[in-house]
């Protein structure tokens, strides 16, 4: 009997634990778009006139973007733009209007983008 209850706490602890693991930010980090998270929308993928892409998650409303591009993940949380929405941290900045987007102070800037 303490056998039968040992085996089924194990097998609770080891479920538990991997549905934890489910939940943590990795939803960013799929590829390429759309990625969702609840109550977060779609991660949009932008496709840059040299061929380069990025994706953007705007979660929190906007309030922030997520961006991943070759490799790295940058939260940048949103700034003042006159025009459209900028998103800025450092020397990383995300600047979109409509379906047009630009991407600067990453070592490969992307510039001339469209949500593809």
């Amino acid at each position: 009997m303490k056998a039968r209850a040992a085996r089924t706490s194990v097998v609770l602890v080891l479920t538990g634990a991997a549905l934890c693991g489910c939940a943590w930010p990795w939803r960013y980090f799929r590829s390429p778009a759309p990625m969702t998270a609840a109550g977060e929308g779609l991660a949009t993928a932008y496709v840059c006139e040299d061929g380069r892409v990025f994706t953007a998650a705007f979660p929190e409303g906007g309030a922030r973007a997520v961006v991943r591009v070759d490799g790295a993940v940058y939260a940048l949380p949103q700034v003042f733009a006159a025009s459209g929405a900028r998103y800025a941290k450092g020397k990383v900045e995300l600047s979109t209007k409509g379906s047009a987007a630009m991407l600067a102070g990453v070592p490969h800037p992307r510039r001339d983008c469209r949500a593809g």
